[in-house]
């Protein structure tokens, strides 16, 4: 499940709306750097690559990536309107 209150470019080390050649490669890069094998007993690093596997199954998916571009470039306004419990139809 998406949550759009992460900014998963910055998870990543990427600027907003970088490509998905780009999301693969800071990924792997990433993984690399922080995998458990690598840094066994290490919860920093154990949540680290959470957040790195999180980011990456959002925008490093092309239709998920899109969706999640989408909604983050949306007004904060709307998102009042349109994703409170406030708002019933």
């Amino acid at each position: 499940m998406t949550n759009f209150e992460n900014n998963y470019y910055s998870a990543l080390g990427l600027k907003d709306g970088a490509t998905l050649k780009e999301v693969k490669i800071a990924y792997r890069d990433l993984v690399k750097k922080y995998h458990p094998d690598l840094n066994p007993d290490n919860k920093d690093f154990e949540m680290r690559i959470r957040e790195i596997n999180e980011a990456y199954e959002v925008i490093g998916n092309h239709i998920e990536k899109e969706i999640y571009d989408q909604y983050r470039a949306r007004p904060k306004k709307l998102e009042k309107v349109f994703f409170t419990s406030d708002f019933i139809g």
